[in-house]
């Protein structure tokens, strides 16, 4: 890397703090120089703060213009301050009773306290240049998650679908997506244990495995979990594994399959009567067992009817009192937002989960309304 390169990454670090932290750094220049201007004024006791005030200001601008790499100015200020010091010690700092001269332990202490401000911009530096660089690539990870999850909104047959993922940090480890297809489509949530880049980055592992598998087998959808979990078996780590819930039809039929994997229970809204059942499938989760068969559900769709698949950090939310959500409140959500326009609904429910408490996990949504 270039002395340019490293210049334009440490500008960048600088320019990126928060005004609050930016604020807290240009304080301490200023208190840190400050001190300078006590030296050798102990008997001077106004003079002393009008130098230290000067000091201080000095050293802040020379931070300010450091930190942006502006040293053209630097240097112009530097020839100024040349000038104006004088002016300012014969005029504005002249007292009637004068500090002492700094002697050698005084002149020690100002170098002390130079090398140890340049030794604390080389430390911040080279961290600073360390920080963006994982910083991007955090960026990076979050900008792929964003294309491998993006929000679903579509109609396939006498289906709609709508719903989306809101990651807990900057990258998320659910994912959510719907393959159509000519012989019928597939809409699916899968959640990777974990958080953070690990869990994203083993989210589209999990994608990309269940479109191979989609692309090899073709109006098969009943092995897709024995698949699946095959090959996660084999890619994951020990430690990981990830639950899954997918709804799968042929075009131009009501009856879908429900396949789960360790996946908490789907929702279903009944239009008929009005009421919201769990549907759960049980089965171990993906990757943790090789060999593993996997069972699935035939459910009855009728029109008006919604179905929600969704992770659990939809329901494991708390509000200040400990108090969690739950499966009766997002039930209740359902319940609440089918009224609504499908993506409207999505919306909703994420929004009223997010309201009950502060997010810690990923949470995802993906509702289902059969119309006709």
């Amino acid at each position: 890397m270039t002395w340019k390169e490293r210049q334009l990454r440490s500008r960048r670090f600088w320019t990126q703090l928060s005004p609050g932290a930016s604020i807290l750094f240009f304080l301490s220049v200023f208190f840190l120089f400050a001190s300078i201007g006590f030296i050798g004024n102990s008997g001077n006791f106004p003079g002393a703060v009008q130098s230290a005030v000067v000091s201080g200001a000095v050293s802040v601008v020379y931070a300010f213009l450091g930190t942006r790499a502006h040293y053209r100015w630097i240097a112009a200020v530097t020839i100024a301050l040349f000038v104006v010091l004088p002016l300012l010690r014969n005029r504005w700092l002249s007292s009637s009773h004068p500090g002492a001269p700094v002697g050698l332990t005084g002149q020690a202490a100002v170098a002390a306290i130079i090398a140890g401000y340049l030794l604390m911009l080389l430390f911040i530096g080279t961290e600073g240049r360390r920080y963006y660089r994982l910083h991007t690539e955090v960026e990076l990870a979050g900008e792929i998650h964003q294309a491998l999850a993006p929000p679903v909104a579509a109609t396939v047959g006498e289906f709609e679908f709508a719903g989306a993922s809101r990651p807990s940090g900057m990258v998320g480890g659910d994912l959510l997506d719907l393959v159509s297809a000519p012989e019928g489509w597939l809409a699916y949530v899968a959640d990777v244990s974990g958080h953070g880049v690990a869990a994203g980055v083993l989210m589209g592992v999990v994608k990309s495995a269940a479109h191979t598998w989609l692309r090899a087998h073709r109006g098969e959808r009943d092995g897709l979990l024995s698949g699946l979990n095959q090959t996660l078996t084999d890619l994951l780590p020990p430690e990981k594994y990830v639950t899954f819930a997918g709804l799968a039809a042929p075009v131009g039929t009501g009856e879908l399959r429900l396949a789960a994997a360790g996946h908490p229970p789907m929702l279903h809204f009944c239009a008929r009567t009005g009421q919201v059942a769990e549907i759960a499938v049980e089965n171990f989760p993906l990757g943790m067992f090789p060999g593993v068969t996997f069972a699935a559900s035939t459910i009855a769709c009728e029109p008006g009817d919604v179905l929600a698949l969704y992770t659990d950090g939809m329901y494991e939310v708390c509000d200040a009192g400990g108090r969690e959500f739950g499966m009766p409140g997002l039930c209740a959500a359902l319940a609440e937002a089918v009224r609504y326009p499908l993506a409207e609904a999505a919306t909703r429910m994420l929004e009223a989960a997010q309201a009950f408490g502060p997010q810690t996990d990923d949470q995802t949504l993906l509702l289902v309304r059969r119309t006709g």
